[in-house]
Formats: structure tokens, sequence, C-alpha cells
């Protein structure tokens, strides 16, 4: 279970304990069942809450490649999207977004090893997370690292309709290998990567990928 999950999980299970003791007072306030009944199901909405946030902020083991002409998926989700684009950092590049809907695992990943060049914060909108121009009118964090090979990559965790908190856990300057947890987004939401356009694409839209695991592109060795 990711760290930041666990002051959620503790708020609502703590709720619901505290809940559990206003029931037991209110057993002797009032004979209404109705009362009872209503105080009893809001504490079990409480734990039930409580255990959706161990399944939401869920941190399973990866199998992470190790070869360094590969570029690994940074999301769990469905891809969305596959466009080629012109970006200031990349340049000539191919843009991979990825939908993550609230049964996914949320922890993002470093697609490459490489070194992080910038993290920055834009604030937006919260439009629904599947919407192609949700990626320039929502809320996001953009960060761009050199990989060991010297290639650009830039990620971007965008906000969806649900996602009002991107967690980012780089800063400039770190080091990463690939397959390093880099942050997550709450609850719903976006991430697209951007590398560079002679990448041989190995993933299609439609497809399901996991963090750490999927294999997005590579680039052949002469």
């Amino acid at each position: 279970m990711d760290s930041d999950g666990i002051k959620f999980f503790l708020f609502f299970f703590l709720a619901g304990i505290a809940t559990l003791a206003v029931f037991r007072l209110a057993l002797n306030w009032t004979h209404s069942r109705g009362i009872h009944l209503m105080v009893l199901i809001f504490a079990l909405c409480l734990f039930c809450l409580s255990l959706f946030m161990v399944f939401f902020f869920r941190d399973p083991h990866r199998m992470i490649p190790v070869e360094p002409e590969q570029i690994i998926s940074p999301a769990d989700g469905r891809i969305v999207e596959i466009v080629p684009v012109q970006d200031d950092f990349v340049g000539e590049a191919i843009r991979v977004a990825i939908f993550m809907s609230v049964f996914d695992v949320h922890i993002n990943r470093a697609p490459i090893a490489g070194k992080v060049i910038s993290v920055t914060s834009h604030n937006g909108s919260f439009l629904p997370a599947y919407r192609k121009d949700s990626s320039l009118r929502n809320a996001r964090v953009i960060s761009r690292l050199m990989g060991n090979r010297g290639d650009p990559v830039e990620i971007r965790q965008i906000a969806g309709i649900l996602a009002r908190r991107i967690v980012s856990r780089i800063h400039p300057g770190d080091r990463l290998a690939a397959g390093d947890r880099i942050g997550l987004i709450r609850f719903g939401s976006r991430v697209e990567i951007l590398f560079p356009a002679h990448y041989r694409i190995m993933v299609k839209q439609g497809q399901k990928v996991k963090a750490g695991e999927t294999i997005v592109a590579e680039v052949e060795i002469e």
C-alpha cells in the first residue's frame, strides 16, 4: 500500500470506529430503530471506504524490464491515443496517452533510466480524463527526463473529473532507474508519455498496460 493512502485509510477507519461508539450511545439515548439503523449503516459505509482506500492505493510488485533501449509504461490503464506530435523538449515525438480508471493501480513509474531535468505544475480544469483536450486544459504536472542513452522523454500526469491531487515525488537533478516510483494521481486520471519518433511503438490503441512492465516502445540496435 502506498504511504499516501495510509492517511485516507486511517481517516475512514477511525471515523468508522467513532461512529460505532456513537451507535452504542444511541442505544441508550433513544429507542428509535430507525436512528440505530442509520448510524450503523453510516459506520459500515465508512469501513467500506477504508477498505476501498487499501484497494485504490495498492502498490503491487512489478517485474521491470532492464534493456536501456526500451521505454516502459509509466501508468496502469488503457491506451486511448497514439499520435505524432511536435514538442519543444522532445522534438519530433510520439505521444501515448493512458486513461486510468479508479480500478487501476495509480502508482506512476519512470519509463526510462535517466536524470530528471524539470518538474512543473500547471493549474487548469478537471475535465473527464478520457477527453483529448484534457491534455491541454486540465491541471497537470509535466516531468522531463533525459535518458541514459541521451533521449528526452516527457511524462504528463493529468488530473481528471475525480482526480483533484497529483502527487509528484521527483525533483530536478534526481537520478532514476527505469520503473522507479515517481508519484500518483488520486481517483482516476490520465498519463501521457512523449518520446522521440525514432522509437518503434510496441503497443496499440485500446490495449491495457501496466506501469513498469509493459514495453511501450523500443529502439532497434543497429
